[in-house]
């Protein structure tokens, strides 16, 4: 089992199986946002974005021998979390979901975080592209505050770090962080816009980041250093540290693992693999075996591949149409929980009557 472990965390270098060559057709997952623009305006556009990026992720969670990757792909997925249907982030969903999560789902949590704060999906998603402080209305705070309470700082037990006063200096610090609206090939690709972004002085975190007025043309930097301070901060590697635990151990995790994991999260400088292997070395881990409740994607799932189900390549094909209908009728469609917090984890969310 551990050397399975070890291929799990590390599959590339151990020439664990993919399923990419199952997604050849899928275009959509290549293109840039201005392509997938284009695709979204063609005739049933729309549902082929959808279709092809569900059926993606079920070949790939299927299909692949890489279980555990795919695993955490879902996990960030939530973690990150981006309803496709707010507003016209549709096209702009799949590649946040090619560039930000996959690349980064066993590798640093800071290099993945400061790609999501890149991301024009999210940036669009929580209204950051709306952000201007040269405006009437002034910095918008939404991304700033799922930032601190849903990706970074968090609240556990209805205990937080930060405050009020945090999530203003923070939407300060990103103010400007929008998307190019040229008319080219790069067009709603990421871009600093200096004139939307607050230039005043802030601290934030009592002090754990501050930095003085800026001239106009600067403080995209100052945005870039607070990043790699949220992901390095101690109350960060806890709250990741107990997500972690939460979905691997038990739907309340023992606090001593949790603070064990979050000393690890630290100790690898962010890295997710090691911090797993970690958690997947405890005793917790061991007693609590099988206490966990299946979501219905989860479930449907290991149903599929325990018995050696085949679902075909096509987006829209009879396979495609019908797991993606069972998980509608579940209760868990892909990609389509409304708020940022992502689908709940815990069993009491998924065991009902209704469930």
């Amino acid at each position: 089992m551990s050397a399975w472990i070890d291929d799990q965390l590390t599959p590339a270098t151990a020439g664990v199986a993919d399923a990419e060559s199952r997604l050849a057709a899928f275009t959509t997952l290549t293109n840039t946002d201005r392509q997938n623009a284009d695709v979204q305006n063609s005739s049933g556009g729309a549902a082929r974005l959808e279709s092809e990026l569900d059926v993606a992720t079920i070949l790939r969670a299927v299909h692949s021998d890489r279980q555990l990757y795919e695993v955490m792909c879902d996990f960030w997925t939530n973690h990150f979390n981006i309803w496709r249907h707010a507003g016209w982030t549709l096209f702009l969903k799949t590649r946040d979901n090619e560039q930000v999560i996959r690349p980064h789902a066993l590798g640093r949590f800071a290099d993945m975080l400061s790609a999501s704060a890149h991301s024009p999906a999210m940036l669009s998603y929580l209204n950051n592209i709306l952000s201007d402080a040269s405006s009437a209305g002034g910095v918008n705070e939404n991304y700033a505050r799922e930032l601190l309470e849903l990706h970074t700082l968090g609240i556990i037990d209805g205990e937080k770090t930060y405050d009020e006063a945090d999530v203003r200096g923070v939407a300060k610090l990103i103010s400007g962080w929008s998307l190019n609206w040229s008319t080219g090939a790069d067009r709603y690709s990421f871009e600093f816009h200096p004139w939307q972004h607050d230039r005043s002085a802030v601290s934030i975190l009592d002090g754990a980041f501050s930095r003085p007025a800026r001239a106009y043309g600067a403080g995209y930097d100052d945005g870039i250093a607070l990043l790699d301070v949220l992901a390095h901060h101690p109350s960060t590697a806890r709250y990741i540290a107990w997500k972690l635990c939460r979905r691997f151990v038990c739907d309340v995790p023992p606090p001593a693992l949790v603070e064990s994991t979050a000393a690890a999260f630290l100790a690898h400088d962010t890295q997710i693999a090691p911090t797993l292997r970690h958690i997947f070395d405890s005793p917790e881990f061991a007693t609590e075996r099988q206490t966990k409740v299946r979501r219905p994607l989860d479930h449907l799932l290991a149903i599929l591949r325990g018995l050696g189900a085949t679902v075909g390549t096509s987006a829209d094909g009879a396979a495609a149409t019908a797991v993606r209908t069972a998980l509608g009728g579940l209760g868990q469609p892909l990609l389509e929980r409304p708020s940022p917090d992502g689908y709940p984890e815990t069993a009491a969310a998924w065991v009902s009557s209704e469930g």
